[in-house]
């Protein structure tokens, strides 16, 4: 069900954004340094890269976003012919919704954007699509968060004036084992 909301959302933000297409190809290079050569070199200026748990020789892990105050557009980034980041800016800001994906396809992150600021409800997901954890942003501030842990709620974040205030911890059968009051 999520899967298809997420379709739906991204097939009416393609057909709402009257802005101009970028793709971006990247050819990522098994190294240490988890180099990438771009098909474009000039696109290079687009997209930012953070490497993530290097273990022995080779980068396990990377993310990839745009940079600041790119051109509007909207922008697809494929790596080694694999869809890994969509993204729209306006007024050369993040604007919408934007999707990074896992290497194998599935979504990685949705983390939708107004004039700049994370708005609405970003979600992050493991490799096998479950879910890693969710927060609610109004107009970059947070509202509240979930953590979750084989699939299951482990723990829910609530927010005032972007500051934490309260955490609940759950047990395996969904029940509040904890609460913690903050000031």
């Amino acid at each position: 069900m999520r899967y298809y909301f997420l379709a739906l959302f991204f097939t009416t933000t393609l057909s709402l954004y009257s802005q101009t297409e970028k793709k971006i190809t990247i050819k990522l290079l098994k190294t240490p340094q988890g180099v990438h050569q771009f098909e474009n070199p000039a696109d290079s200026i687009y997209i930012r890269f953070y490497s993530n748990n290097i273990s022995g020789e080779e980068v396990t892990s990377n993310r990839y976003m745009l940079r600041d105050k790119v051109p509007d557009a909207t922008y697809e980034l494929f790596i080694n012919s694999k869809l890994r980041l969509f993204a729209s800016t306006k007024n050369n800001k993040l604007d919408g919704t934007n999707i990074s994906y896992h290497e194998n396809g599935r979504v990685s992150s949705v983390y939708p954007h107004k004039n700049g600021e994370r708005h609405g409800l970003w979600q992050k997901f493991f490799e096998d699509g479950t879910p890693d954890f969710e927060d609610m942003y109004s107009e970059g501030k947070s509202i509240s968060g979930i953590s979750y842990r084989n699939g299951k709620v482990e723990k829910k974040y609530y927010y005032e004036n972007d500051k934490l205030k309260k955490t609940e911890t759950f047990n395996d059968l969904g029940e509040v084992i904890a609460t913690d009051v903050y000031k």
